[in-house]
């Protein structure tokens, strides 16, 4: 039946690797699941939005497994999606300005909160994304991007994909606009860090299917095992700034349940202000938001859509087969997130490591999408 469904056998790959490409991909985009409430609720950046975390929370995971699910049977490309990184900093930049403007008076919000009116825009920039791939605009895009750009952008999706990862291990920091090596190499971050890379490294040298998982996996025993024993130490060293100030002591949780009821969505279920987001009045202000909002998620999906299936072997003669149902689900998902109320979503980069690992069909993005619902 699957192999049926999704041309297993068509592609060369099986279930069990499908599977497998599916759990890669989903853990290496997971953390979106923590950072997204983060972000959106304004906790990162220390001022509130109004947003609350836990229907965040629930709205991301629910519009990460509709977008998933979509690319599944509509594109049946191995392409994971949720709400995206860039855009979710954007849209809290808009809160700000929309409060700014409420303030100065140069727009009237009424008893509308400056969040609804920001999920309103993006409920309107999905809408139009819908149009926009059932116009088969972005056919043309595609046909005006040369061979070598494509492999380009491959190329350069696995960079920023590496440039992440040395990002959030603290390899590298930010220090006065520029980018430095980080010089505390005992940092328990960079021991995980070094440690999971290594295994990762060996394992994918070797050949072994489900590298990157098992990469995963021995770096998460190894954190679970610092978090727990370095505390033990002597004071000289536990007490030491490299180790209290590291994000393994200062933001990683063991958690104490592995099974809890998601947070109620209410507080930001179909809480979009979509009057006053059209209203003439308003035009003026939200149109400009709506039409960057468009193109950051049209040009966004159509990168990471070029890379990854480039890499897959997916392009055939220069053209993507399904490329307007992959942009279909990558619009519709955006469109149902913003009523859901979460922003733009978008399709991931990381989808890139569940391809390494095999997956060539849309039952990758099906893996993806239950264990969003998990």
């Amino acid at each position: 039946m699957l192999d049926r469904l999704f041309r297993l056998s068509e592609h060369r790959s099986n279930t069990r690797t499908e599977l497998l490409a599916g759990v890669t991909t989903f853990l290496t985009m997971a953390y979106i699941i923590f950072l997204q409430p983060a972000v959106l609720s304004g906790a990162i950046a220390g001022t509130p939005t109004g947003m609350d975390f836990g229907a965040v929370t629930t709205a991301t995971c629910l519009a990460a497994a509709l977008g998933c699910g979509l690319m599944a049977f509509l594109a049946r490309y191995p392409i994971a999606q949720a709400p995206g990184m860039g855009e979710n900093f954007f849209f809290v930049a808009t809160v700000g300005a929309i409060a700014a403007a409420a303030q100065e008076g140069s727009i009237q919000l009424g008893t509308t909160q400056p969040w609804q009116l920001a999920l309103g825009i993006v409920f309107v920039a999905g809408v139009l994304f819908i149009a926009v791939s059932l116009l088969g605009v972005q056919s043309k895009l595609l046909e005006a991007i040369s061979p070598s750009m494509r492999h380009a952008i491959a190329v350069g999706i696995g960079l920023f994909i590496a440039f992440i990862g040395l990002r959030n291990a603290g390899l590298v920091v930010v220090a006065g606009g520029n980018l430095h090596l980080n010089p505390q190499f005992a940092s328990p971050d960079l021991i995980v860090f070094f440690f999971g890379l290594l295994v990762t490294a060996s394992l994918h040298a070797l050949r072994v299917r489900g590298s990157i998982i098992w990469g995963i996996l021995a770096a998460t025993a190894l954190a679970v095992a610092l978090k727990l024993g370095l505390p033990w130490l002597p004071e000289s060293i536990s007490g030491s700034a490299v180790i209290k100030e590291s994000k393994l002591m200062r933001d990683f949780f063991i958690a104490d349940r592995l099974v809890a009821p998601p947070p109620p969505l209410g507080p930001t279920l179909l809480k979009m202000d979509l009057v006053k987001t059209l209203s003439f009045s308003m035009l003026h202000f939200t149109l400009p938001f709506i039409l960057i909002f468009l193109f950051m998620d049209v040009f966004d999906t159509l990168g990471t859509l070029i890379g990854v299936s480039e890499q897959a072997g997916l392009i055939r003669e220069g053209k993507l087969p399904r490329m307007k149902e992959a942009l279909l689900s990558d619009a519709i998902g955006t469109t149902a997130g913003a009523a859901l109320g979460t922003s733009t979503v978008t399709s991931f980069i990381e989808s890139a490591a569940g391809v390494e690992q095999g997956g060539r069909t849309g039952l990758t993005a099906l893996v993806v999408a239950v264990l969003f619902l998990l």
